[in-house]
């Protein structure tokens, strides 16, 4: 049932400070993969590959195409008013977004603190290796091959005088 697990996801928001569910999470590893499919289903809705959620014909999202007509198995739990109810415990809907951007802020206060300089493997091992993606990301990005590193990403990292190496530029 949607607002069980809801009402899980809300201890879990309570207890945490975020809804940031682990998908193999052992206490309770229903609430992992249910945030998961949340996930998919927002990413299917923003993708156009469900219509819009604004009018439901049984829990069949209705389109909002050439006569409306219901599309046979397209289906989402997704209303707007579970959109709400998943915004109020602060839901990241894109958790890879969300983990780099947890990231992103830790490098900025890193650079507050101690300036951009260099990254201590022994001080700070994750946000080095973070670091380093960043930089493997970059290299790959101007081979042109496939990488998540977007344009968005790189121009606030430059903001930061991001330690991009030489052979980068």
């Amino acid at each position: 049932n949607w607002h069980r697990n809801y009402a899980e996801l809300t201890k879990y928001y309570g207890h945490h400070g975020n809804s940031m569910v682990p998908k193999q999470y052992e206490i309770n590893p229903r609430l992992g993969s249910w945030v998961s499919l949340q996930r998919r289903e927002y990413k299917r809705l923003k993708s156009g590959k469900l219509g819009l959620i604004a009018s439901l014909r049984g829990d069949c999202v209705v389109r909002f195409l050439f006569l409306n007509k219901c599309i046979a198995g397209e289906k989402s739990q997704l209303t707007e008013e579970r959109l709400r109810l998943l915004r109020e415990v602060d839901f990241e809907f894109d958790a890879r977004q969300a983990r780099w951007n947890a990231k992103y802020l830790e490098l900025v206060e890193h650079v507050r603190v101690n300036g951009m300089g260099t990254i201590s493997t022994s001080r700070n091992p994750a946000l080095y290796n973070w670091v380093q993606t960043q930089i493997k990301a970059r290299r790959r990005k101007m081979r042109g091959e496939a990488t998540s590193l977007s344009d968005e990403r790189v121009a606030r990292l430059d903001e930061l005088g991001f330690p991009w190496p030489s052979d980068d530029n």
